[in-house]
Order: structure tokens, then sequence, then C-alpha cells
């Protein structure tokens, strides 16, 4: 398992789950719309515009759900709005946020006491608003939880081969003028662009690193696969090593320090891992450096070598 993955701690919502007890029938009757205008009849797929309410096809008796009854009679729109107003203040709602969302912002695997932290400002903001989202982001990036200048190697979360391929663009002050040209490259990545498998996204957001005793969550891991694995690496590969000094980036000042072997790793520290890489990873680099097949390489090479290394190490792919 990479290096700081994932942590062991539970990520069980504090207050349990979110509630599966949808009031379906209250939902009922709303179809497509269609480019010629309001269908009479339930319409298929058709996304450009907006739903619309059939009245004929709503079930207009009662719902009773999660402690509910929604009276009959009512209209579509007032239906769905007392379905969603029930199920947004349900008191299971606030963790299940706060954990979902932690895990795609921060930690795969937060402690139980950092979602219950995020989900009390997702009940009150502090103003006695609820569900407010700048709050809870606020909340989420500033607690002391993700703030920990030293995280154990069981936190993190790992990034994507797109969210990757991001942060070292920006990391390296990269910049690709048309991105159009390359997303065909991430079909074989697991994460083809605007196109997922699911609502979810390309990966369940309850995936379980398989094959330990305690299986630690980790959601990306479902699509980390070795050919995707080897294909993320290919196309960084590809940039650094034929888009050098223009066009994509400019690396000369990474080349010049080629031959100062430990300024070539200090300066590669701190652009990708903030000055925080390990000691293993260090003189991992450092010992490929002083190898048979490096000692005929130029500076350029070496420094190409530390990039790639680094870029594709566990330290750098698990976002912290």
């Amino acid at each position: 398992m990479p290096i700081g993955a994932l942590s062991a701690a539970s990520t069980r919502p504090v207050s349990g789950t979110l509630p599966t007890a949808f009031p379906p029938f209250a939902f009922t009757g709303w179809t497509y719309n269609t480019a010629g205008g309001p269908p009479q009849n339930l319409n298929p797929n058709y996304y450009p515009g907006s739903m619309v309410p059939l009245a004929a096809y709503h079930d207009t008796s009662s719902k009773t759900f999660l402690g509910t009854t929604l009276p009959a009679n009512q209209t579509m729109q007032k239906d769905i709005d007392d379905a969603i107003d029930t199920i947004f203040n349900h008191p299971n709602v606030g963790p299940f946020v706060a954990t979902r969302m932690i895990r795609s912002l921060v930690t795969s695997n937060p402690s139980p006491a950092y979602i219950a932290r995020v989900a009390s400002v997702f009940n009150d903001n502090g103003f006695g608003v609820r569900g407010d989202m700048k709050s809870v982001i606020r909340a989420i990036l500033l607690d002391s939880e993700a703030r920990n200048d030293t995280p154990g190697n069981d936190f993190g979360r790992l990034r994507t081969p797109i969210q990757h391929h991001i942060a070292l663009l920006r990391a390296l002050g990269g910049d690709l003028t048309q991105p159009s040209m390359i997303t065909y490259t991430y079909d074989d990545m697991g994460e083809s662009v605007l196109n997922s498998p699911s609502v979810f996204g390309h990966y369940s957001p309850t995936f379980r690193i398989p094959k330990q005793t305690t299986p630690l969550f980790g959601p990306e891991f479902q699509i980390h696969g070795p050919g995707e694995l080897v294909n993320r690496g290919n196309l960084i590969w590809s940039w650094i090593s034929y888009y050098q000094t223009s066009n994509v980036w400019d690396l000369q000042p990474i080349f010049g320090l080629g031959n100062n072997h430990a300024a070539c790793v200090n300066a590669v520290d701190n652009l990708l891992l903030n000055g925080r890489m390990s000691p293993a990873l260090r003189q991992e680099l450092l010992n490929a450096l002083q190898t048979s097949q490096a000692v005929g390489a130029d500076a350029k090479m070496k420094a190409l070598t530390v990039l790639y290394v680094t870029a594709m190490s566990s330290e750098y792919m698990v976002a912290h």
C-alpha cells in the first residue's frame, strides 16, 4: 500500500448513516422536457431542459416516511419540497455530508471526532443556519486534523489521475492550452472525462482497500489498477521528456541542478512535497543517481529522473 495512504480510524457518521427510506411516491409525475416544449406524456431522457411536472402521473395519496406524513392532495411541487425538507433536517444528514466531503477533500478515513466537528457546523454555522456549505468547507479545510503538519503514514487520500496531473501542472507552473486534446487518454486510466459510469462518479464513495485485516476506506483506489497506474505514469513521462522548456512548462531551472544531486532532490522536494520528503525516498533518489546507468547521464536526464520518480511516488500521489 502506498506510503501515507489512509487511516484506520472509523468513518461511520456519529449519528449513523443517511436514511434509505426515501419517499419515492412524493417524486412521482416528473418527466423530461422535450425540444418542442412540455410533453403530455412521460418522456425519455432529454437533458438540455429542466424536468417538468405531469399531474396525471403523480401519486396524490398521503406519504409517510422518517416520522413525517405528507398530507394527501398536495401539489407536486409541495410534495417534493416537503420531502426534501424532511430529508435535509434529518439528524443523520450532517454526519453523512461531513464524511463524504472530508473523504473527497482531505482524508479517506477521518476520525469520528473530525466528522463530528464538521457535522456540528453543518447543523449550525454559528448563526442558526443549517447546511451553510461555505462554513462546512471552511470547517473541513481548517480543522486541526486537516492542518496537521506531521500527519501519520495512514493519513490522506489518493489523487485520481486527473487530480494527480493537475497538481503536477500547478506545482511546476505548467499550462495546457488545449486540454481537450488529451482528454481521451483518461479513458485508459479509469477516469473518462465527463463520462462517469454512475451518479457517484468513477468509483464508489464507500470502496474499501481489499486484503487488509480491517479494510480501510479508499474510494479512489477502485480505479487504481496496474494498467491505470502505468498509463498515468506514461503520460507524465511524455510531458516532462518532450515538453521541457516550452508549451507546457519550463523545466530548465531543475535541469540546472541535475549534477548537484542533493540540491536537485531538495528542489523537487520543495516543489512537489512541500519539503516533507521522507528520508527513505530521499535516499532512494540519491542512490538512483549513483548507479552505473546514471554515471553517463547528463544533468537533464538526472533531473528528469528525480522529478519523475518523485511525481510517481506514493508520497506525491497521496495528497495530505
